[in-house]
């Protein structure tokens, strides 16, 4: 504010709109820890956490008076954090959830995916009380992302949608199909069925159609119970959808495949199994067989090609020694030769530092934390580096990468 108050700018975009320099916009800064990811607040006015992504840890910190209030460590590895409105101007709730990307080593293990692992931490009390994990619950999924926790009392839903009801626009659809309006349409290469479904009847009963042709079934769901949801589907042909209540919706598809294929309606809320509606004919048609013959033969050409992937020798050729293990390990995403970047340059590092210090350094970090030059680094660059859990074997190569990327810059700075 005070800088628009001095109209203190540093130059106008293409807009004219003022623009404020990062120095004097900034009220401070705070090390929470390596690799900051997702912030959510706390009732407590300048109250914030932040997940730690490489240190695997929330920090509790104060935005305001700029100084940590504490840790808690989190499972591996942390990604985004959710509260009760914690992104909004009244944020609420005494807890945290943790959204931990993996499950390493944590629970026994269920087969080639880690799961996600979430974490409630309890964050009651005031800004000097301390955090505590008092839950872990283990997903099978894939890693998590961002998410919101709103409040069950601002908003309300509805257990059915009036007949006809398109849910992807909260409209009556115009594909709507009343009780005794069913029909069948076909225009050209595309036919159209306009369907309804009531009292666990799907009508029209039977489809027949040409192989190639495109079909669309459009479906109105009568039933206005909250337990009338209903599967309809399409036997060995992939097509299934789930209707809920009152909902008009639609199935589209290319009819490749000629035979009989049964017609099945699933009603979720009933005991039965599911139930034979009618029948999907289609008529066997030679230049549409063709197309389709050749394009499955096409797809398991490419699966093929995909399965003998590998690497290609020129590349793996043209790498220097440990470059892969210098890659593998991260190394890259801070440091350049021949500049800075979010690390120190590393040209002609191996001429100030000896092997035996390089490997113990990259083997075993936090040892070397306390050394003054170290400590000078990491205050310059923000950053500590993390302990990436490298063998020595890999630190070998790493080291002989240094060296031969120095040498290959030096030569080429030589030539200019």
């Amino acid at each position: 504010m005070k800088a628009i108050d001095e109209k203190n700018f540093e130059g106008h975009d293409k807009f004219g709109i003022p623009i404020i320099s990062l120095e004097d916009a900034l009220h401070g800064s705070v090390e929470v820890g390596l690799g900051p990811l997702h912030n959510q607040f706390d009732d407590d006015l300048g109250v914030i956490y932040t997940s730690i992504y490489v240190d695997s840890r929330v920090t509790k910190w104060d935005y305001i008076n700029l100084k940590v209030l504490g840790h808690v460590p989190s499972h591996y590895n942390i990604g985004h954090l959710v509260s009760s409105h914690g992104d909004a101007l009244d944020p609420r709730g005494d807890y945290l959830i943790s959204l931990n990307k993996l499950s390493i080593d944590r629970f026994n293990p269920v087969g080639p995916l880690h799961p996600q692992n979430h974490q409630l931490i309890d964050i009651k009390g005031g800004p000097n009380d301390e955090m505590k994990i008092i839950y872990d619950l283990p997903l099978p999924m894939g890693e998590p992302h961002y998410t919101v926790l709103i409040d069950v009392d601002n908003f309300s839903s509805v257990s059915k949608y009036d007949v006809g009801t398109d849910i992807t626009t909260d409209k009556k659809s115009p594909y709507f199909t009343a009780l005794g309006s069913e029909k069948v349409e076909s225009k050209g290469n595309t036919v159209k069925v306009f369907g309804t479904i009531n009292n666990g009847v799907v009508t029209p009963k039977d489809i027949s159609v040409k192989q190639g042709q495109k079909v669309m079934i459009h479906l109105t769901n009568h039933g206005q119970s909250k337990t009338d949801h209903f599967v309809y589907e399409i036997s060995a042909y992939d097509q299934m959808y789930r209707w809920r209540p009152g909902e008009t919706a639609t199935l589209e598809f290319v009819a490749e495949k000629a035979g009989m294929y049964p017609l099945l309606l699933d009603e979720i809320h009933h005991p039965g199994n599911r139930k034979l509606q009618g029948y999907l004919a289609v008529t066997f048609n030679s230049k549409a067989e063709n197309k389709r013959l050749l394009a499955y033969a096409d797809r398991v050409q490419e699966d093929m090609k995909m399965q003998a992937f590998k690497p290609s020798a020129i590349e793996m050729k043209n790498m220097l020694p440990g470059e892969l293990e210098y890659t593998n390990h991260g190394c890259n995403a801070c440091h350049r030769f021949g500049e800075e970047f979010n690390g120190p340059d590393l040209l002609m590092v191996d001429k100030r530092r000896t092997d035996e210090w390089l490997k113990s350094w990259i083997t075993d970090t936090e040892k070397h934390l306390g050394e003054p030059d170290i400590e000078a680094m990491r205050q310059k660059y923000k950053l500590a580096m993390p302990n990436q859990n490298v063998s020595d074997e890999a630190a070998d190569k790493i080291i002989e990468y240094l060296k031969a990327k120095s040498e290959e810059v030096m030569k080429d700075l030589s030539k200019k």
